[in-house]
């Protein structure tokens, strides 16, 4: 299952800070998260994600905060980004609980490659991918991921979190 949340500037903190410390659990998660997309390169970005840069392009600025990246400021109703959550049935999650070691990793690699085709069906609607354009041209997007496999509470729960940042970035430069 995916769901797909709007983050405004005046609810951005509340859709990440269970990633980042104070209030990440490392024991929920499988990584701590990586930057996907040619973008990433472009910008120097390292994983593990940190919350600076993180922080930093939600708002539209480069990575260390120095320049804008966006000619606009931001304002309330700006979405700043979309959070993109990818979740598992309860059955599947229990099998994966509960499998060897073994079968564990092929239900997960079949979750990974599963969210990967989502992730990138989703970039080509948000940079409007025209068939007329050639790939050379066209826009791409930034991405950062965390993977888990638990809730809160314990239960197994293998899922990603994505967050798309509301930024275009053109084999130009330019950001949009």
């Amino acid at each position: 299952m995916m769901a797909i949340k709007p983050i405004h500037l005046f609810n951005a903190t509340l859709e990440f800070r269970e990633f980042f410390p104070p209030c990440a659990e490392p024991q929920r998660m499988t990584d701590r998260g990586h930057w996907l997309g040619p973008p990433a390169k472009l910008l120097q970005l390292t994983n593990p994600v940190e919350l600076p840069p993180f922080r930093h392009l939600l708002a539209g600025r480069s990575p260390d905060g120095s320049k804008k990246l966006l000619t606009d400021s931001p304002h309330d109703e700006r979405m700043m980004a979309w959070r993109l959550d990818f979740r598992s049935s309860d059955g599947l999650n229990t099998l994966w609980a509960l499998s060897p070691r073994r079968i564990q990793l092929n239900i997960e690699k079949a979750h990974r490659r599963a969210v990967r085709g989502a992730i990138a069906t989703v970039e080509v609607e948000v940079t409007e991918t025209f068939p007329e354009r050639t790939p050379e041209k066209e826009p791409t997007a930034l991405f950062a991921v965390f993977r888990g496999g638990s809730l809160t509470d314990r239960l197994p729960d293998l899922h990603t979190t994505a967050f798309l940042f509301n930024l275009k970035f053109h084999q130009d430069g330019a950001v949009s």
